[in-house]
């Protein structure tokens, strides 16, 4: 296949792959910024508990352990602004 003769197939770059490794961290970005909005409306309306045990079903697709959960909401409970540093150590540990 000769894409140089194709109208509108983008010519390979270097370009490209920094393109693309920006719309990921956006797109990581974006997904941190949901599940933190979400976490911290269910923390303010269901408590701690709840909301750690929806960031797990949705970042690792399990519930929590006792100790997880309770180590989570303790850190959540006492401090809600935590809830980005809470998402974002969940998704690195999705990542393991």
């Amino acid at each position: 296949m000769n894409d140089r003769e194709i109208i509108g197939f983008p010519e390979p770059c270097a370009e490209g792959r920094f393109e693309l490794i920006a719309e990921l961290r956006r797109q990581r970005r974006a997904e941190t910024a949901r599940l933190t909005s979400i976490a911290t409306r269910l923390a303010a309306r269901f408590g701690a508990e709840t909301a750690v045990g929806f960031l797990f079903y949705e970042i690792l697709g399990r519930s929590p352990d006792r100790e997880d959960l309770l180590g989570y909401a303790e850190r959540l409970h006492g401090t809600p602004s935590i809830v980005p540093i809470i998402v974002e150590g969940l998704l690195a540990r999705s990542q393991q």
